[in-house]
């Protein structure tokens, strides 16, 4: 569908049809209308582009002169696993469970269940961000070498 801009100039988009290519111009058809311009564009047939255009009128006939042409570019689909899950959200289910795992590793067995979700969100941060949180949970009484590293 076209539409006007403040310019003059006119604005459509779609998908590029057919193409014409001459020594010194190149005509393309969106829809059902064909637009050109002199020199060369860079496009192929199936390719989706923004154009801006100018209307002329020249001897009964009507010339759709191209201004500007923007491709028009759709992000891809997240990739999925078999589950559905996207890769990000397996990744971070991962995570979460190692984080867990070394938590309940970590603490002592008198810890409370605070302190062991408090130490898991201090594992899940270091995986995350590939750094020790500066507010690491201490661990319990002869656990770890004291580097507040759980390795």
């Amino acid at each position: 569908m076209a539409t006007a801009t403040a310019n003059g100039f006119s604005r459509t988009s779609g998908f590029v049809e057919q193409i014409k290519r001459s020594d010194n111009r190149v005509a393309i058809k969106l829809g059902e209308h064909w637009f050109s311009k002199f020199g060369s564009l860079e496009v192929s047939e199936g390719d989706e582009l923004l154009l801006s255009y100018a209307v002329v009128e020249k001897d009964g006939r009507v010339y759709r002169n191209i201004k500007s042409v923007e491709p028009i570019q759709h992000n891809p689909a997240p990739t999925s696993t078999p589950t559905g899950n996207t890769h990000s959200d397996k990744d971070t289910a991962i995570a979460r469970a190692v984080a867990i795992k070394a938590a309940v590793a970590w603490v002592h067995a008198s810890a409370s269940l605070d302190d062991v979700l408090d130490t898991a969100d201090a594992f899940l941060a270091w995986l995350q961000g590939g750094h020790t949180p500066p507010a690491f949970p201490a661990a319990g009484p002869d656990i770890g070498d004291g580097d507040n590293i759980p390795f």
